[in-house]
């Protein structure tokens, strides 16, 4: 993220500045040129993300008198309607349901009498293209739980349009008989596990996690998280250890 911190020209900007970029003037008044507050969450400087998802531009910053934000696309200021009405959402500039146009550099220039700094973030839209899921990240990961404790596998998809997400769990040689039904993966039979909501993530990506509680010897074993569109699906295994 790029920043500058440049003091105005006006009157005020002469009085001699502290070493914490506070003033004071003739009358004894303390001035502070503006100051980003919370950096830690504006370090990325290049944002891509697909075509209908949604994302959060923060530009928090403090300073006496109280600064004002705009927001700029491509050097051209935004509208009030562009950027929200409400006062406090102003330093966020929430950009949702994205489309290929709103690809551009966003600057929020925060100003008050005594100075002046700004950033710029770079924003991608990515046209998706249809194709199966792709399981994200590292989840799920193999795993251990003490007998009768609660743990959980998560799994992350990338699918042009929601998927679905199921659960199964490796059914062991010799066991088969325990269950109503089971289903062929790679060359190995499993057992369909009851699975819990899938959460759109603001990335673009979906979000389902399979509880296990009072976890018992019979729950040990191969899981594999499952995602399917209409074009396809994709699978990734992990194993439950439960200690004795």
């Amino acid at each position: 993220l790029s920043f500058t911190d440049d003091a105005s020209s006006g009157k005020d900007s002469q009085v001699p500045e502290g070493s914490n970029g506070e003033y004071e003037d003739h009358s004894g008044k303390q001035w502070a040129r503006p100051r980003f507050t919370q950096p830690a969450k504006m370090r990325r400087r290049v944002i891509a993300r697909p075509v209908g998802s949604s994302i959060r531009l923060k530009c928090v910053a403090s300073g006496n008198p109280r600064p004002d934000i705009t927001w700029l696309k491509d050097s051209k200021p935004l509208t009030s309607q562009e950027i929200g009405e409400n006062k406090k959402k102003k330093w966020t500039l929430n950009l949702k349901n994205l489309k290929p146009e709103d690809s551009g550099k966003y600057t929020c220039r925060v100003f008050n009498k005594v100075g002046e700094i700004n950033a710029t973030y770079k924003v991608e839209v990515i046209q998706r293209t249809r194709s199966k899921p792709i399981l994200t990240g590292t989840h799920p990961v193999n795993t251990t739980v003490d007998y009768g404790g609660t743990t959980s596998f998560q799994c992350k998809v990338r699918s042009d349009v929601k998927p679905v997400i199921q659960w199964l769990k490796r059914v062991e040689y010799g066991t088969e008989s325990k269950y109503n039904s089971t289903i062929d993966v790679g060359g190995q039979k499993f057992v369909v596990l009851p699975t819990g909501e899938v959460w759109s993530r603001p990335d673009g990506s979906y979000l389902n996690k399979l509880m296990i509680t009072r976890a018992k010897e019979e729950d040990a074993g191969m899981y594999i998280c499952l995602g399917a569109n209409t074009m396809g699906y994709s699978f990734r295994s992990a194993f439950l250890t439960v200690l004795p």
